[in-house]
């Protein structure tokens, strides 16, 4: 899937004392907003959000509800980039920045 066919999707990574959120938002033609967050663990963000998606069932645009549930994380104000060309072109710059032979989960979700 595209992801400029999203309006919003987030990447969380996690390693030992490292953790990453990276927001995506449209906010016009081809450009997204990136809010973005660091610090020494997700708490178990990965997993409500899951739970999240799957309690909404596609009613609603669960990017918000997403966007709530993040919101004790204290975001850095975002940038606004170009829509990425690909996945790697959004994310390996975040997955990389764990250090190489760092063992790294990174959850991706398309929301809204």
């Amino acid at each position: 899937m595209e992801l400029t066919e999203r309006r919003i999707f987030v990447l969380l990574t996690e390693s030992e004392n490292r953790a990453q959120i990276r927001f995506f938002e449209q906010v016009r033609g081809k450009e997204y907003a990136v809010s973005a967050w660091t610090g020494e663990t997700l708490d178990g963000a990965g997993a409500a959000i899951g739970d999240t998606i799957l309690k909404n069932k596609g009613i609603n645009c669960v990017g918000e509800q997403v966007r709530g549930l993040l919101a004790r994380f204290p975001m850095a104000a975002p940038t606004t980039v170009p829509a990425p060309a690909n996945a790697r072109a959004a994310f390996a710059h975040t997955v990389r920045a764990h250090g190489e032979g760092t063992f790294t989960r990174a959850t991706f979700a398309l929301l809204c």
